[in-house]
């Protein structure tokens, strides 16, 4: 399924009511559904202006991550979210560079659920891309270990800890991010990696 095709159903839209408002025949909509023929670039621009979406999100098969943009620009539309704060996370889309990036806060539930959906299949598309690449036994072996720590233990702060002193150690955490609280923590574990790393 094509990007119109996702974008119509998300919107409740009609072939029919689309076509009327471009000024074209319902044909032409089936066409380009059908992939038999590319949108006309004069009416890219109008619908990515009408849903306020990319150009390209109109003609290509869309990843989870873009039909959840779509589902959120709908809702934007619909509930008209006022944001009221911002929460910092790790960006996944800087290859190079660990980045925190801002995401908003809104003041409704539904706007912060379809965040938060967005940012956990990032996360996804992330492990999948590492899986993908893995190997070794070893290095499955890490990955099930991670699992089985995740699914029992996903709580623990000292879990959490250890986890931000290894970012740290590796630098995937820029300096300045931190919890206050688990700093003394923190610390200790970079220590112990250092110390572990001297006697190799």
């Amino acid at each position: 399924m094509i990007g119109l095709e996702y974008i119509l159903q998300v919107h409740n839209i009609q072939h029919q009511e689309i076509a009327e408002q471009l000024g074209i025949k319902k044909q032409n909509i089936n066409l380009w559904i059908k992939g038999k023929q590319n949108i006309s670039k004069k009416y890219l621009p109008r619908l990515a202006e009408q849903f306020d979406l990319p150009e390209e999100f109109f003609q290509k098969e869309l990843t989870e991550i873009e039909r959840l943009i779509v589902q959120k620009k709908k809702l934007q539309k619909e509930i008209n979210p006022v944001i009221v704060g911002y929460q910092q996370q790790l960006s996944f889309e800087c290859e190079n560079e660990p980045d925190i990036i801002e995401v908003p806060i809104y003041n409704t539930k539904e706007m912060n659920e379809i965040e938060f959906e967005i940012e956990r299949v990032k996360v996804l598309e992330g492990f999948r891309n590492i899986l993908a690449k893995v190997n070794k036994d070893y290095e499955l072996n890490t990955f099930q270990q991670l699992v089985l720590l995740f699914q029992d233990h996903a709580d623990e702060p000292v879990l959490r800890h250890t986890i931000d002193a290894l970012s740290y150690y590796f630098g995937v955490l820029p300096d300045w991010v931190g919890d206050p609280d688990g700093e003394v923590i923190i610390e200790k574990l970079i220590d112990s990696f250092r110390e572990f790393d001297s006697k190799d």
